[in-house]
């Protein structure tokens, strides 16, 4: 964090105690909304995001998935680009075919009440990103009116800039690998469940951050 800090004007950072939010997460069930938001919920963070945003008179603001945008969907004047990664509600719908009932049943309502979440995102962001082409089209198909701001931003991987931050070059690499053409390598499209994995091991923080004054309008 030592490092973000340095990057950022502030920071504000929360630990996730996962049993003590899945508690706040029952509470859902009777409020009908998804289980995911009350889950990575914080007054303490909401408020100072919108301390943050009254304070410095931010216009506009970066949201990396969409549970985060809980946070910023209420602000007045406040345009934002939401970054969804993929779309969480049909990971949980994968989850629902897979799985016997009465766990069907509740992935099935997640996905339900998730996606209507996303979509109401989605209508209140000037951009929606995805990580894969395959991701946007699908996001774009539940929600054809939002469908001109939906966009693909792939991930990818620097192969020049990681080997030299390493101290090597890419005559170390395997030959299968040295034989790529050099530049940017997009990683392909990865299986619901094990993306969705990957996404419940690094949530185990929340945090925002505002970036610098100099580059906070850019």
């Amino acid at each position: 964090m030592d490092a973000v800090r340095g990057l950022c004007a502030e920071v504000h950072v929360e630990a996730i105690v996962p049993w003590t939010r899945r508690i706040r997460s029952v509470a859902a069930v009777l409020a009908g909304e998804a289980l995911t938001l009350p889950y990575f919920r914080s007054r303490t963070m909401h408020q100072w995001v919108e301390d943050v945003v009254r304070r410095e008179r931010i216009e506009r603001a970066f949201v990396f998935s969409s549970p985060m945008a809980q946070y910023v969907l209420d602000l007045p004047g406040l345009r934002t680009v939401v970054d969804f990664v993929d779309m969480d509600s049909a990971k949980w719908d994968d989850y629902a075919r897979r799985k016997p009932w009465p766990v069907s049943a509740l992935y099935r309502r997640e996905a339900q009440r998730l996606l209507a979440f996303e979509k109401h995102v989605a209508a209140r962001a000037e951009a929606s990103l995805f990580v894969t082409r395959e991701e946007a089209q699908l996001f774009s198909q539940a929600a054809p009116g939002c469908a001109n701001r939906i966009l693909a931003i792939e991930n990818g991987v620097d192969g020049e800039y990681f080997p030299r931050r390493m101290g090597s070059s890419r005559r170390s690499w395997p030959a299968s690998i040295r034989s790529f053409s050099p530049g940017p390598w997009i990683t392909g499209p990865t299986s619901t469940l094990s993306h969705g994995s990957r996404r419940r091991s690094y949530r185990k923080s929340g945090g925002m951050m505002r970036a610098p004054a100099s580059t906070s309008s850019a």
